[in-house]
């Protein structure tokens, strides 16, 4: 017993200084990007707090005002960047994220591309939390006389 366990020592010991991140360079394809829950985590929380930023500079006027066009071009180019560095353009190993990403990211695009204009566009910049409906349903409604209802998933 004891030889099968000096046997197996450093095997052992090998395997426990392996670490995941490792292990997976190793068995995934290099066009695979492996996403921690963390990673997810925090990143959607970053584009939580991005779109509450751009949600209320877009409910402050009928029309943003001039000073709150770069303010809101920083706020999409922030977005693109979490957008981006998700998923890195690579498969992952979430397949929600896999589907909806690029709708996320394109949406981005296209209010960052009509904020630049000139004049300036503020349509899709305005729809950018609605992509974020095609994962995140709301789990509430609203019934016949207005009042909110929670829905079951």
């Amino acid at each position: 017993m004891r030889t099968i366990v000096y046997a197996l020592f450093p095997l052992l010991f090998a395997m426990a200084c392996i670490k995941g991140e490792d292990v997976r360079r190793a068995t995934y394809p290099p066009n695979f990007h492996y996403i921690t829950q963390g990673e997810i985590r925090g990143t959607m929380g970053q584009l939580a707090v991005q779109i509450q930023a751009l949600d209320t500079l877009m409910q402050q006027a009928e029309t943003p005002l001039r000073s709150d066009r770069q303010k809101i071009i920083g706020i999409l180019e922030t977005m693109q960047t979490l957008a981006r560095d998700l998923t890195k353009g690579k498969e992952t190993n979430h397949p929600q994220l896999n589907r909806s990403a690029p709708l996320l990211e394109n949406r981005i695009n296209r209010a960052l591309f009509g904020a630049r204009r000139n004049p300036p566009n503020y349509y899709f910049a305005g729809t950018v939390s609605g992509a974020c409906e095609y994962c995140h349903a709301p789990r509430h409604r609203a019934d016949a006389a207005g009042q909110s209802v929670l829905t079951r998933r």
